[in-house]
């Protein structure tokens, strides 16, 4: 029998503070280590506020999304709309934003949620724009 009161270790692989991504679509990815009760879920929320929603004890009842991450790897995909500032349901418009996320283990203990910005640009420059 064990006791496990350690949050898992949370890490994200393909994307970095202020990476820049012009793609139709992206897929988050990254790791989720434990034990020795072992990785659960992962949380997240895409926002285009730096500062996180609170995720409580019930990050799913905090608007979070559930990522089952039991294999150590997770993936979020998302689509991105073509080009401009219009939201689209579902989908990142241009701007800058966040991805809020957590995670926790097996035994319940849960991370504090960790931030990585980053700016979708899907517009193609126009010549002689200035920036």
């Amino acid at each position: 029998m064990f006791i496990d009161t350690t949050a898992p270790v949370l890490s994200v692989t393909n994307i970095v503070d202020g990476q820049v991504i012009s793609t139709a679509d992206f897929t988050y990815r990254g790791t989720l280590a434990d034990t020795p009760a072992g990785p659960k879920n992962v949380y997240f929320k895409f926002t285009q506020s730096a500062t996180p929603d609170a995720i409580g004890t019930d990050p799913v009842g905090a608007g979070y999304t559930a990522v089952n991450a039991m294999s150590t790897t997770w993936t979020i995909s998302k689509d991105n709309v073509a080009e401009g500032t219009t939201p689209e349901a579902n989908k990142l418009h241009e701007g800058q934003w966040y991805l809020h996320l957590a995670a926790d283990d097996t035994a319940g203990n849960l991370t504090s949620v960790e931030t990585v910005d980053f700016i979708m640009d899907r517009k193609d420059p126009v010549a002689g724009e200035t920036v």
